[in-house]
């Protein structure tokens, strides 16, 4: 794991993040492209890097998975007019997009908070376990907080 701000991530990255004119990352939601080969879930935490070298740390909404193809009526017609065992005319460029909730915004001081969008091209990791605390406000309870129920992530952390 790798420490950066008090918040650790995993060390590889499972994608990075994107704001196209349409779906523009905000200071609520972000979006991030997911590298091929990798396995998510809605409701796993994610962490991004964000402005100064600062951390937001989010939960995945919605994934779609985007085509090259106008509708659904073009892939219907390139599968010989709906031939379900037929081979495509032409291979589909695909990307998986994960729809993201932001939670925290997280400072180097970890007291100040970043309430800036996401910006594109930023590297998205899963989140640790003290990410996950850190996002639902576990350093912020006075006292010794109760657990509430269970997370199970894709990458197989539980908490």
């Amino acid at each position: 794991m790798a420490e950066s701000n008090g918040i650790k991530q995993e060390k590889k990255p499972i994608g990075k993040t994107s704001s196209p004119f349409r779906e523009p990352n905000t200071t609520n939601v972000f979006y991030f492209w997911v590298k091929q080969g990798i396995k998510i879930n809605p409701f796993d935490f994610v962490v991004a890097e964000q402005v100064d070298g600062s951390k937001t740390i989010g939960i995945i909404d919605e994934i779609f998975a985007y085509t090259d193809s106008d509708s659904h009526l073009t892939n219907y017609i390139g599968d010989e007019l709906g031939n379900p065992q037929a081979e495509p005319y032409t291979e589909r460029v695909t990307a998986m997009i994960a729809k993201t909730q932001v939670l925290r915004n997280m400072r180097d001081d970890q007291k100040e908070e970043v309430y800036m969008p996401v910006p594109p091209e930023k590297q998205v990791f899963f989140a640790d376990e003290d990410a996950i605390r850190k996002a639902l406000g576990y350093d912020q309870i006075l006292g010794t907080p109760i657990p509430a129920g269970l997370i199970t992530q894709s990458n197989g952390i539980n908490l």
